[in-house]
C-alpha cells in the first residue's frame, strides 16, 4: 500500500507540470483524485530513515497506517504490548512529523499557551 501511495504522489506530480483545461476537468470531474494534503513522497524518505534507525518503529507505522491493523493485531504481530505498539506509534509519529517538517494536531495550540 505505501508503493501504491509513493508512485500515486509522484504521477501528481508530473501531472501538475504538464496540467492542462482537460486534466483540470478530469480532477474537477472526480477522475482524477484531488492532491494530498501532505507529501507522500517526504513521508516515504522520512520512513526509510526511521527504518535505518528503528526498524520496529517504521514496521508499527506501516502495519498501522498502511495495513489498517488495531493496536492489538500489530502488538501479537510483532511481539510486543499494546501498551508498547501504542508508545512506538507515538514516539514513530513524533519523529516523522519533525522528519518531514511538519507539525502535530496540537502544536500551534501549544505554542499558543507558551507564548
Amino acid at each position: 500500500m505505501r508503493r501504491v501511495l509513493v508512485d500515486h504522489a509522484n504521477r501528481a506530480r508530473r501531472m501538475k507540470r504538464n496540467v492542462d483545461a482537460r486534466d483540470l476537468a478530469a480532477e474537477v470531474a472526480g477522475e482524477i483524485p484531488p492532491p494530498m494534503d501532505f507529501d507522500v513522497v517526504a513521508l516515504d524518505d522520512a520512513l526509510e530513515g526511521l527504518q535505518q534507525l528503528e526498524p520496529r518503529l517504521a514496521q508499527v507505522i506501516e502495519l498501522h497506517y498502511f495495513g489498517g491493523l488495531t493496536y492489538d493485531q500489530i502488538a501479537v504481530a510483532v511481539g510486543a504490548s499494546t501498551a508498547t505498539v501504542h508508545r512506538d506509534i507515538r514516539l514513530a509519529r513524533a519523529w516523522l512529523l519533525n522528519e518531514i517538517g511538519g507539525t502535530g494536531p496540537h502544536e500551534s495550540s501549544r505554542r499558543a499557551r507558551v507564548a
